[in-house]
């Protein structure tokens, strides 16, 4: 099981929503990079924007980045247009046996194949079919299926509630 010592999480802030792609764009080049020359193990981002709160920042998490590989990342993030940039704590809440941001980079790892062999960002019908057949191929019967779906809205709900 993984430790704090295993992850760089970040929070990088930026000025405005419209600035987080071109970080982000650059961000997984820098990841994609470090990742085949075996400088981290894995990588993550979460896009945050709340406009109630005047907060516009990606989180990135990083598994087991080498120094050189923070060194370097933390240079690359100076040269972007970012307003600040904190360091944070992973989420080592385990969930199943499993790490809350070890999942954050297995989704990561989907979206990469998601946008290779679909598009930049299916439509919901697309994505709904995925999950759907996904769930089907893993052996999930309509019942378990119902029951996610019920929990997915009601996590949804609560997180664009508790802020306002």
């Amino acid at each position: 099981m993984e430790t704090k010592d295993d992850w760089l999480i970040l929070n990088v802030y930026v000025n405005e929503p419209d600035k987080i792609e071109m970080v982000l764009q650059n961000v997984e080049n820098l990841g994609s990079d470090f990742k085949k020359q075996k400088l981290l193990t894995g990588f993550y981002f979460n896009r945050y924007i709340k406009p109630t709160l005047n907060k516009v920042y990606i989180k990135l998490g990083f598994y087991q980045i080498k120094k050189d590989a923070k060194k370097k990342l933390y240079n690359e993030l100076d040269k972007m247009e970012t307003k600040d940039i904190k360091e944070n704590t992973p989420d080592l809440n385990v969930v199943d046996g499993v790490t809350r941001d070890f999942i954050k980079t297995v989704a990561y790892e989907l979206r990469k194949l998601i946008k290779e062999k679909l598009n930049e960002k299916p439509t919901q019908q697309q994505m709904f079919y995925l999950i759907h057949l996904l769930m089907n191929q893993l052996g999930y019967s309509y019942q378990e299926e119902l029951l996610l779906y019920q929990n997915l809205f009601a996590n949804i709900h609560y997180e664009l509630h508790k802020e306002q």
